[in-house]
């Protein structure tokens, strides 16, 4: 509560205090992954946050497996697409079910992660334009996004964006024998013997036993999948959406400044291995391409499809973390004394966020002026101008020898 003198008038001593002086920016979160997909259980359309596997398995049930899905040619996309993102380093993820995997359903449940705190967006199966527009919108209600996709190796190049990371090939995993068709069977055989129960008729008796009877069968069959899904214990191939959802957990891992340049992924192998001719077209059309090197799989370059100053996802990150925490540190102004007390106050609190940022060596240095002309204090103005020089990663080693 403020704590301001509104009236004298009986004689006493009155204090106003004045704390803008105290007013930090606060932390600033920067790996949050927001992911849309299709899944057995849980609500179309609702947003869960999750910090572990084992509430996404309870929120959404189990992947089916992905040779021989419950739908023909349309596997379970996100419990598979959580599990990729926590097995390499991913921690807080905002989660949609989706009805299917159409590109209208797959916008509504990108909309839906519009309210919350996410900065990395994946969907198995979303095309480029998509995410492209949605990280597009998402920077006008001022939530700064990174979009993630996967796709076949490009021959024509693939659209520019210093939002857009483009992944290819796909990945190898070991997926796990999981239950999806079992449950999926054991629903419908609960569903069935309360029908029997509720039955009047012979007739509708006959249909839930019927029904009963032919879900049995499905249960059956499903549980021999799995166990010789069990005993050949093979690696399946994931297309390269699944491979975006990998290289998202790893990002989200990482502090905004560090690189996922030859940072090992936690995969099983790639889908395709190019050779070193293959990569070298592919880094120069901007593509994020994953490769394999001294027997484990990493991102050789961790680049957006940006040509620009944003190529590299380090300057793109830095820069949304950097724009989060002088819009933190500024909020608390609004509505407050547009003079010079408070706005070396507000200088003080947004020199406070930017030197922690150099001092985790994200910036190299920065300078920070804070003003308002007389006309700008009228109007309700009051101009922040931030110079930021971010910090750089490595990406090329050159060593000259000299031998004598």
């Amino acid at each position: 509560m403020p704590e301001v003198i509104t009236e004298m008038i009986l004689p006493g001593t009155y204090i106003e205090v004045r704390a803008e002086g105290l007013i930090t920016a606060g932390p600033v979160s920067v790996g949050n992954i927001g992911v849309v997909g299709t899944a057995r259980k849980g609500e179309n359309n609702k947003v869960v946050c999750l910090s572990n596997m084992a509430e996404a398995r309870e929120k959404f049930g189990d992947y089916d497996p992905y040779q021989s899905p419950i739908t023909a040619n349309k596997p379970l996309s996100l419990t598979r697409a959580i599990e990729l993102i926590y097995n390499n380093g991913g921690r807080t993820v905002y989660a949609v079910k989706s009805m299917d995997l159409t590109v209208g359903n797959i916008s509504s449940g990108l909309m839906d992660l519009m309210k919350h705190d996410v900065h990395i967006v994946v969907a198995p199966g979303v095309n480029v334009d998509t995410i492209i527009g949605h990280c597009d919108a998402a920077v006008g209600e001022q939530k700064d996004r990174i979009g993630i996709v996967g796709g076949p190796k490009p021959t024509d190049g693939v659209p520019e964006s210093d939002r857009l990371i483009y992944v290819t090939p796909g990945i190898k995993v070991y997926e796990a024998a999981n239950k999806a068709k079992v449950q999926a069977a054991e629903d419908k055989i609960k569903a069935a013997t309360e029908d029997e129960k509720k039955a009047t008729t012979p007739e509708a008796k006959k249909k839930a036993a019927d029904d009963k009877k032919a879900a049995e069968k499905e249960k059956a069959e499903a549980e021999k999948e799995l166990r010789e899904l069990a005993e050949k214990n093979q690696p399946v191939n994931l297309s390269p959406s699944y491979a975006a959802c990998a290289v998202a957990g790893l990002i989200s891992s990482l502090a905004v400044h560090n690189s996922p340049t030859n940072k090992v992924l936690k995969v099983t192998g790639l889908e395709e291995e190019y050779t070193y001719s293959e990569l070298i077209p592919l880094i120069q059309k901007n593509v994020c391409v994953l490769s394999r090197k001294n027997g484990s799989f990493v991102v050789t370059k961790g680049i957006t499809t940006d040509p620009g100053p944003f190529k590299q996802i380090t300057t793109r990150r830095i820069v949304d973390k950097a724009k989060a925490g002088i819009r933190a540190g500024s909020q608390p102004y609004i509505g407050k004394l547009n003079n010079s007390r408070v706005r070396s106050a507000l200088k003080s609190t947004l020199d406070g966020f930017l030197t922690t940022m150099v001092q985790d060596e994200a910036l190299t240095e920065y300078s920070l002026e804070v003003a308002a002309t007389r006309q700008d204090e009228i109007e309700g103005r009051c101009i922040v101008t931030a110079t930021l020089k971010p910090t750089f990663s490595i990406d090329y080693i050159k060593i000259i020898m000299y031998l004598s």
